[in-house]
């Protein structure tokens, strides 16, 4: 026993420790010597220099103060952005107390020091000792101050210090308690072991991943509980020192623990139980090998101490009280260790014991936690805590040798802790202090052995600076032992800045006491004696002479007294005590000394280097031995515990400092990634704000839309509102019109003076009736309609409500306005050089190579109840008013501006003559968009409406116009140039349009007129109604103005239309080319005309005469009339000014060619006088011309002529094509003002709003050049001897064929549907008993083959032929046919009238009748084939019942041509007389009813179809007994009479007749209704239901039975009085003659020049139209004709008898042509 007496010198054990740290420090802090480099301390050259690490700051310049000893260095707050990073912090272990007023933050690897406030200033105290013997550097030898670093300013984010909140532990209780859930399951499992899911491939990641979360954890928990150490520290005091456990980061002490007990639990279950390698795992965690067995055994040590913690602690409340934790691990209270964590320990060493060197580093660091939790053990049995006295004389005990060995390491773990705080906080102020070396020398010279007593009454000291200093424990024998002085420097040791000051007791009895006060960071006293037991003289004390303590020769310390031994009754107890508590661990021990031997015995040595474990035998004790006593004893040696402090202590240090180091990089990597995460964070933050910025600009932008949706809903409505008002004030109008008309309820009321529109004249009826006044005819005033026909005529005239004769406007002074000469003179030098600048480009909407993209490209994607809305302006005749066009998915909206300036100073008589100020249009009216020019600007677009009227929008830029180009629906520009309709279309510039249209070729072969193309050049060219300033032009043709008689066969009377109009006279000629070449300036290009041929001023003087020109003119002047002697007036002098003045150049307009009342001043305004006293009326027409209607006639006569055909090529070239523009127009004397010409100026680019203004006047006030569709000469027009070669041929003869029907009964009604592209050309008949037929139509029949047919000549053409038979035989077999029933229906030859020239057998027409046959083929080659039902008499009545339609027909209806209409495809016929009031539609094909259509309250008597193409809509009107016209819609794809609803409904009901209506006609093109009834005039309605005016004549012109409208607006009507009467639709009757028979029917050609009559004398005669002089008369017919038909080429004509036969006339009106009765 007294081998193995225990003893310790503290100070080698002290030392030792600290050295080991040094060394492990010192690697660690190798990186850190670059950024902060310390220089060497000068020493007194008599003084031994030492390289000792001064912590020293070089703030400033001057000299530091001392106080207490201490240099002190003052830093302000100017020195607060110092940065340290984790190394220096872990290195820096110097332990001095702050102030509590500053911040306390976590390690970070970079982190701002917090500044202090400016008042304070904090000192940091930084001792210079030396670290093996302690000497004082001397004071008079200054050291060399360093720098640091002072590395990055601030850092990237601003993280707070890491704690583990309140959520961090509930997330890492959620994850712990799902992991254990998962292991649970596994454990619960029926037929599987633990291990065999641990091992399992498919659970390798799940393990893995585990691992890797306990071991990020562990050493992380262990030092948020305080630490292993003071832990370690804690179990081995003797009173039980838990408070000196400092939880750090937040989490309380018991929380941690529980944490730490679960990550064991599962490291049970995943490290000890598997078989997994960990290096892959330790290879990505960047941890050295075995690093995972490390922390597991760092985590198994910290549960078993906390388990000896919790066996102390007894029933005591606190945080390792049981009932603190949902299950105690403790089982045995009594035993060191428990089971379970022996077994751990166990398992951590031989989990791996392959790796040698890694198990024998765990083995050593095991074996010394073990023996020190032995010794203290074993102190505690042989005097237990409770029991010792403050200042008791205890003997000594090997037993306090296990708090000596903690001591240093505890103090080191809370100087860690304090250092950590101090770092976080960001001191700012640093001591340098140099103290006086405590030297301890030691008197005696015989002493037996220096132990540690450490007891409860122990002092505390507390050095200068505050830190907490371990007190000198001395024995009770009062002998001082001062050891070397520890001071560990920047690297860091056990104890830094610390005074250890240890006692060697002497063999002296007695106890000295040197009380040191020892503060801890909470301020809490800790008394603490550390005794030393002296020898037996007890006096002496021993200097060690500036030795090593291992050094020393240990025999001076044994004791030479005997240790008192204890009694057998307490030995026993003691015993069995250790037994008891020792017995689990011993074993272990014993293992792992035997297993590991060949190591150990090499490193745990004794103080000479000796072995002792082999060669000391003391393996004999740990294989052999049992007794526990015995191994305890061993272990408590004093060489065996300086063995065990020096070096497995190491080991055991060095696995405490990885863990801290772990920790601190754990917490680096929180930090880190708290830096990544608030950069991803803020990234995130800015992301969100920026979508936070966007989502508000969004909702602004909505919010926007929103506003101006709503904006847009109230302009809507408020334009519904308008619009309605407008609507109503017509209906009123109209209404009044009605009643107030003529043919009216209220006609006989109406006054003079008494506007027919005003509801007060409504109102008033009642007491004009009370006051019985004399009726008087209201003053009708009338307008120009804006309805256009296929031509774009604009013919017809309508009521005109604002109507007046301007009696206000007096005559405007002649020297109110000179006559300019050159628009040139008044313009000023400052526009044109604004001009100058702002020069346009001609860009188009569509590029050439982007005609051939697909038309859905353009298409949009359109949503919302408005599509879209943009600012426009209205262009009207006269107006430019700006305002807002709206576009829904079905409608076009435009809602005028009426608070914008151009509508405040508009006129208000002109804006009244405007439709369309709050206009609405469908999508289904559109038929057509064209983009247009305004003001030279390619901005506008025009839109072509099925009401034949057209609508002009001006837009801010082109891609506007695209966008509503794109909005509206793709009609492109109609149907009828050939070009399809895409979208495309409309985006096409006029010279696109005209190369992608087939119009030129159509003109070149004669298949339009010359007036249809010049309309046709002037639309694409963008000459339109809508705005003067470029209305369509036409040249002037006729040159002759003076004769009686104008002669269209001399050239002579014909224009040179390759010349301009201001080149026809020579001598005008040579002047302008004479001010062209000499023209000079600098802006302004040279021109040779000054003025244009088309202006606004132009074309309201030439239409001054008609509202609502004469409005619009008024307003151009102020609402005055000009001067007479500018007035159109003359034609005459309207054509020599053009020709005489150098400043009327202008051309013709389209009214001179088809409006006759332009010339008439119908309205009587009072225009003035000329200067000879003329008064200024109708226009002065030329001799040639008696009406103006003649003019009109032969103006067109003299356009469509041979001479201007041939040249009007020429006259394009100069308008329109290659001359227009460049030096072809130079020399074709055709140069213009700059300011006409496309792209000379861009007004949009002038910001001046005056000059602006000044510009766009310049434009309107010089004309506008129409674009330019030909950069090539136009081709010339074919001849027609080149087309038509047989035109000029002799004629073939007049009856090409007869056909007879076995009814005999009269052929009331022809359809000829004859067109080639039916898939069944046909001609369809009806006779007056209900029996139709279906008649082949031949289109290939080109006329008669054989020489037999050969035409007879023609005779005069008003001589008479003999009569046709219906019943004749075929001239080519000469044979007699019996027609069916046996009556004879031929001879050889045609009965004779007696005067009339006979007609031979070889002239007679073939005639095709029924036939016994049933495939009868005719062998001659005819026209018109009889219908196959009737064509055999064989047929069953079945069969002739399919062409009959029935009984039903009322006995009070004569059969007529006007109670029938066939479709245009002869599929059905629509038949008018029934009794019911209906009329009926049948098919052809069946003869069934399709549909009855009711409507009339009277029979239906007559019907009338509209010109329709094929396969397209129609209109279908009705008149019957009831005095009121219906108007139907047909249509087409359903095959049947439509209306609002199920039910036909008519589109408009026409009223003002007062008897049975007797016929009716309709025209669609015109818009036009002519109705007759029986004694009653002829009324004109329009299709919209508005009565225009009636067609009266002679009293004896009424009850008109035939009737027919042509397409010119020429009214045909035939009496029974046998007059036949020309009306024009205005109303004009032309001519009237009374004819030698009853006329039945009537038709006239598709130009209107010539009209065919037929009647009960069987005579078809032609007439020219307009004279209705006979120009040929057809051979008679053996009976009347009741109804007649046209072929579609106009080269047949088919007339139907009253015999019951169908007879084909050859006919061509080529031959009464007046140029060719002319030439040939």
């Amino acid at each position: 026993m007294a081998e193995t007496e225990p003893g310790l010198n503290v100070a080698d054990g002290m030392e030792t420790l600290s050295k080991e740290l040094e060394n492990v420090y010192v690697t660690a802090n190798d990186s850190k010597q670059s950024e902060a480099e310390f220089e060497d301390v000068n020493m007194d050259e008599d003084t031994q220099e030492y390289n000792n690490e001064i912590h020293v700051i070089n703030v400033d310049d001057k000299p530091g103060k001392f106080v207490n000893g201490k240099k002190v260095i003052e830093v302000t707050k100017d020195f607060m952005d110092i940065t340290t990073s984790d190394g220096e912090s872990e290195a820096n272990t110097t332990g001095d107390n702050l102030d509590e007023t500053i911040d306390h933050t976590d390690t970070a690897p970079t982190r701002e020091m917090q500044g202090l406030p400016e008042h304070k200033k904090k000192k940091i105290e930084i001792e210079t000792t030396d670290e093996r013997y302690g000497s004082e550097v001397k004071k008079g030898k200054e050291a060399k101050r360093q720098t640091f670093s002072p590395g990055p300013a601030r850092p990237p984010f601003r993280i707070p210090e890491f704690r583990w909140s309140y959520i961090h532990q509930r997330l890492l209780a959620d994850i712990l308690f799902s992991l254990e859930t998962d292991i649970q399951v596994w454990r619960a499992h029926s037929t599987k072991s633990v291990l065999d899911f641990v091992n399992s491939t498919e659970n390798n990641i799940f393990v893995v991943n585990t691992v890797h979360l306990i071991s990020q954890l562990t050493d992380n928990l262990i030092i948020a509980c305080g630490g292993l150490l003071p832990l370690l520290a804690s179990a081995t005091s003797p009173n039980n020192d838990v408070d000196v456990l400092e939880p750090t980061q937040g989490m309380p002490l018991e929380v941690s623990l529980s944490f730490l007990q679960r990550l064991l639990n599962m490291a049970d279950v995943l490290v000890f139980a598997s078989s997994l390698n960990f290096a892959e795992l330790e290879a990505e965690k960047n941890m050295s090998s075995g690093g995972i067995l490390r922390q597991s055994l760092r985590l198994v040590s910290t549960c078993a101490v906390r388990n000896c913690l919790e066996c102390k602690g007894g029933g005591k409340s606190g945080p390792f009280n049981p009932r603190s934790l949902m299950e105690s691990p403790v089982k045995d209270p009594e035993k060191l260790l428990q089971d379970m964590d022996v077994n751990r320990l166990r398992a951590v060493i031989y989990r791996d014991v392959e790796e040698t060197k890694q198990a024998q580093f765990l083995s050593l660091a095991v074996v010394y936690f073990i023996s020190v939790l032995m010794v203290s053990k074993y102190r505690d049995i042989l005097e237990p805590p409770g029991k010792l006295k403050k200042s008791s004389n205890s003997a000594s005990s090997t037993a306090h040798s296990s708090q000596s060995h903690l001591s240093g390491l505890k103090q080191e773990d809370e100087t860690d802790a304090r250092n950590t705080s101090m770092e976080s906080g960001g001191s700012a102020v640093m001591q340098e202090t140099n103290e006086e070396e405590i030297a301890s020398t030691m008197n005696s010279e015989n002493y037996e052995a220096a132990t540690i007593d450490i007891s409860d009454g122990n002092h505390v000291s507390k050095s200068s600076d505050g830190e907490t200093l371990p007190g000198v424990v001395q024995s009770e024998h009062h002998a001082n032992y001062h050891g070397p002085e520890q001071s560990h420097g920047h690297h860091g040791g056990p104890v830094h800045g610390q005074h250890i000051n240890v006692g060697l007791a002497n063999n002296d009895p007695k106890v000295v006491q040197h009380p040191i006060p020892v503060v801890d960071s909470r301020g809490d006293r800790i008394h603490q004696d550390i005794s030393v037991l002296g020898d037996a003289a007890g006096q002496s004390q021993y200097n060690l002479g500036g030795k090593r303590p291992d050094e020393l020769d240990i025999n001076k310390f044994a004791h030479n007294r005997p240790i008192p031994v204890p009694t057998p009754n307490r030995e026993a107890q003691l015993t069995q005590k250790l037994e008891q508590a020792l017995g689990s661990v011993c074993p272990l021990l014993r293992e792992i000394m035997t297993d590991f031997s060949p190591f150990l015995s090499k490193t745990l040595v004794g103080s000479h280097g000796q072995d002792l474990l082999i060669e000391g035998k003391a393996i004999n004790t740990f294989k052999s031995s049992t007794s526990v006593v015995e191994l305890v004893m061993l272990l408590c040696s004093q060489e065996w515990q300086n063995s065990l402090q020096k070096h497995a202590g190491l080991a055991f240090i060095e696995l405490i400092n990885e863990g801290r180091l772990l920790s601190h990089a754990m917490k680096d990597h929180i930090v880190r990634v708290a830096n990544e995460a608030e950069f991803i964070l803020n990234r995130m933050r800015a992301d969100d704000v920026l979508k936070h910025a966007e989502f508000e600009t969004s909702c602004l932008s909505s919010l926007t839309d929103r506003q101006e949706e709503e904006k847009m809903c109230d302009h809507l409505i408020s334009a519904a509102r308008r619009r309605d008002a407008v609507l109503a004030g017509r209906l009123v109008d109209k209404l009044c019109s009605i009643l107030h008309n003529p043919h009216g309820a209220w006609s006989s009321l109406s006054t003079p003076g008494s506007s027919p529109t005003s509801l007060q004249s409504i109102r008033s009826v009642p007491r004009m009736v009370e006051e019985k006044k004399p009726p008087r005819s209201p003053v009708q005033y009338w307008k120009l309609d804006v309805w256009e026909d296929d031509a774009r005529r604009r013919k017809r005239f309508v009521r005109n409500t604002l109507g007046s004769s301007h009696s206000e406007a007096t005559l405007k002074a002649p020297m109110d306005q000179g006559n300019n000469e050159d628009a040139i003179q008044s313009a000023e030098d400052t526009i044109h050089s604004v001009l100058s600048q702002a020069k346009g480009q001609n860009q188009d909407l569509i590029e050439d190579a982007d005609l051939l993209l697909e038309d859905r490209e353009l298409d949009l994607d359109l949503q919302g109840p408005v599509n879209m809305s943009t600012p426009a302006i209205l262009v009207s005749p006269g107006l430019s008013l700006p305002g807002t066009v709206s576009i829904t998915s079905s409608e076009l909206y435009f809602e005028v501006n009426e608070d914008s300036p151009e509508f405040e100073k508009a006129d208000s008589l002109v804006l009244r003559y405007c439709d369309h100020l709050h206009g609405k249009w469908f999508f289904s009216e559109i038929r057509a968009i064209f983009s247009r020019r305004y003001l030279l600007n390619n901005t506008a677009v025009e839109l072509f409406l099925a009401s034949r009227t057209s609508i002009m929008f001006s837009f801010p830029d082109q891609n506007t116009v695209k966008k509503v180009i794109k909005a509206l629906p793709r009609v492109g520009v109609g149907i009828k140039y050939g070009i399809p309709q895409t979208r495309r279309a409309s985006m096409m510039s006029p010279r696109q349009l005209y190369r992608a249209s087939n119009m030129t070729q159509k003109w070149q072969r004669r298949e339009i007129s010359n007036f249809e193309y010049l309309m046709f050049l002037n639309t694409i060219a963008g000459r339109t109604y809508n705005d003067l300033n470029q209305y369509p032009v036409f040249p002037w043709i006729i040159t002759n103005y003076d004769c009686r008689e104008l002669d269209l066969s001399s050239p002579n009377n014909f224009r040179d239309l390759s010349k301009p109009i201001g080149a026809l006279n020579q001598s005008r000629r040579d002047y302008f080319e004479s001010r062209y070449e000499s023209w000079e300036h600098d802006q302004i290009p040279a021109f040779h005309y000054g003025t244009h041929y088309s202006t606004s001023a132009f074309t309201l003087n030439w239409l001054i005469r008609i509202e609502p020109f004469t409005s619009l003119f008024l307003a151009m002047q102020g609402g005055k009339f000009d001067h007479p002697n500018r007035l159109f007036s003359s034609i005459k002098s309207s054509w020599n000014n053009c020709q005489r003045d150098t400043s009327d150049v202008k051309e013709l307009i389209p009214e001179f060619f088809y409006l006759s009342e332009m010339f008439v001043n119908t309205n009587n305004y009072k225009l003035g006088q000329l200067d000879d006293g003329l008064t200024v009326n109708d226009v002065e027409l030329p001799p040639w011309a008696s009406s103006p209607e003649e003019f009109v006639r032969i103006n067109r006569q003299a356009l469509e002529c041979e001479f201007v055909s041939c040249q009007l090529h020429q006259w394009v070239d100069l308008i329109f094509g290659y001359k227009q523009r460049g030096p072809e127009a130079v020399r074709a004397t055709n140069v213009f003002y700059y300011l006409t010409y496309e792209g000379s100026v861009d007004p949009e680019s002038i910001q001046d709003p005056v000059m602006k203004e000044a510009v766009e006047n310049q434009i309107r006030n010089f004309g506008q050049t129409p674009s330019q569709l030909l950069l090539e000469p136009h081709p010339p027009r074919s001849s027609a001897m080149h087309l038509s070669p047989m035109m000029f041929n002799s004629s073939p003869e007049d009856v090409c064929m007869v056909m007879k029907f076995l009814s005999n009964s009269p052929i009331v009604h022809i359809t000829a549907n004859t067109f080639p592209q039916l898939p069944l050309p046909s001609v369809l008949t009806v006779s007056a008993a209900h029996q139709f037929a279906v008649n082949r139509w031949n289109p290939a029949y080109t006329g008669p083959t054989s020489s037999s047919q050969a035409p007879v000549a023609a005779s005069t053409p008003a001589t008479k032929r003999g009569p046709v038979s219906g019943s004749g035989t075929p001239a080519a077999s000469g044979k007699a046919t019996t027609s069916a029933g046996g009556a004879s229906t031929s001879t050889g030859k045609p009965s004779m009238s007696g005067s009339q020239p006979s007609m031979s057998s070889q002239g007679q027409a073939p005639t095709q009748s029924p036939s016994y046959a049933e495939n009868h083929t005719s062998a001659v080659n005819l026209p018109l084939s009889m219908d196959p039902v009737l064509a055999v008499v064989t047929n069953t009545t079945g069969q002739m019942a399919r062409r009959h339609l029935g009984e039903d027909f009322s006995q009070k209806i004569r059969m007529s041509p006007n109670c029938f209409v066939a479709t245009v495809d002869s599929r059905f016929i629509i038949a008018a007389g029934f009794w019911d009031n209906s009329f009926r539609i049948f098919s052809a094909e069946t003869a069934k009813i399709t549909q009855i259509v009711f409507g009339h309250y009277g029979v239906v008597t007559c019907l009338a179809r509209s010109e329709c193409n094929i396969s397209s809509d129609c209109y279908i009107v009705s008149g019957s007994e009831d005095c009121t016209v219906l108007l139907w819609h047909w249509n087409a794809r359903t095959q049947s009479i439509v209306g609002e609803g199920e039910t036909p409904t008519p589109r408009a009901i026409l009223t003002g007749h007062e008897n049975t209506i007797s016929c009716v006609s309709i025209s669609a093109e015109l818009g036009l209704v002519v109705s007759g009834s029986v004694y009653g005039p002829l009324l004109v309605h329009t299709t919209f239901g508005d009565l225009l005016r009636s067609l009266s004549g002679p009293a004896d012109l009424h009850s008109a039975t035939c009737l027919w409208l042509s397409r010119e607006g020429v009214v045909m009507a035939c009496y029974p009085s046998h007059h036949l009467a020309l009306y024009t639709v205005n109303g004009k009757l032309l001519r009237c003659e009374m004819h030698s028979d009853s006329i039945n029917s009537i038709l006239v050609s598709r130009d209107g020049e010539y009209v065919v009559t037929a009647g009960e004398k069987g005579i078809i005669e032609v007439w020219r139209t307009f004279h209705l002089t006979l120009l040929y008369a057809f051979p008679g017919c053996e009976s009347s004709v009741r109804s007649l038909a046209l072929s579609h080429d106009q080269k047949f004509l088919m007339a139907g008898l009253a015999t019951g036969s169908v007879v084909v006339f050859n006919i061509d009106f080529n031959r009464w042509h007046h140029e060719f009765q002319q030439r040939y």
